[in-house]
């Protein structure tokens, strides 16, 4: 029997002045995936706005690769209001 497990952490922000200089929201996510790994996960998976460029630029570099893009007012209230699922996949070598 395939045993399924989910562990979630939702909506990190980080708003700090030069916060971006420090690289804190790449290095939280570097964490994220290695606790993954270290539950033996086989993927990660993060949903952002469509038009948060940065947050965009910072998982393109971690090597996520977008799933789906849908729309999403209710959770979206500004913009094109679109939401973007990305995937990581995981080989569990830590």
């Amino acid at each position: 029997m395939l045993e399924l497990r989910k562990h979630h952490l939702s909506e990190t922000l980080l708003y700090q002045k030069n916060t971006q200089e420090w690289g804190v929201a790449s290095q939280l996510l570097r964490e994220c995936i290695h606790k993954a790994k270290s539950l033996n996960s086989k993927s990660v998976l993060i949903e952002r706005h469509e038009e948060n460029l940065a947050s965009a630029g910072m998982m393109k570099n971690a090597g996520f690769t977008i799933y789906e893009t849908f729309h999403d007012p209710d959770k979206r209230s500004s913009g094109r209001q679109n939401s973007v699922v990305l995937g990581y996949i995981l080989d569990n070598e830590l």
